[in-house]
């Protein structure tokens, strides 16, 4: 998005970068973090971003520190902290988007939150998964009408 000229806002409820990567042994309420030991389910490939490949060395099932380091080697490299307010949490979206088209990037629990709230006053939600289909290189782009 910031290569097409629009403006991004990551609101993350920590002050720490890593949202749910970044183990924390401590009972912080209203906080959730990865247990000590997670192994990611998805492969390396799948998780991936398309424009930051994963360290040939990495495992093909990742545990979460190593996950964790790597979103933050692709947030440093290309410069995306300085787009992330820290220790905000959001409680409530303002209804800006009325009669609006959304795109709504990003499937997980909050996207599809996002795009729920969103929906109730928008004239048009879409969402995209942050894992494009540009990494098949077999995969054939045809126009739905």
């Amino acid at each position: 998005m910031l290569e097409y000229g629009i403006s991004v806002v990551c609101y993350e409820q920590s002050e720490n970068f890593g949202g749910l990567w970044r183990y924390n042994d401590g009972d912080r309420q209203g906080y959730g973090a990865v247990m000590r030991n997670t192994i990611l389910n998805t492969s390396k490939e799948f998780v991936a971003f398309s424009d930051f490949p994963m360290p040939a060395e990495e495992p093909n099932f990742m545990r979460n520190d190593r996950f964790y380091c790597y979103i933050r080697d692709y947030a440093e490299h290309f410069d995306l902290l300085r787009h992330v307010q820290f220790g905000t949490a959001v409680k409530e979206t303002f209804h800006d988007f009325v009669d609006r088209r959304v795109l709504v990037v990003g499937l997980g629990n909050s996207g599809g939150d996002v795009a729920c709230e969103l929906a109730r006053v928008a004239k048009q939600v879409n969402c995209r998964p942050t894992r494009v289909l540009q990494n098949f290189k077999n995969f054939r782009r045809i126009q739905l009408k």
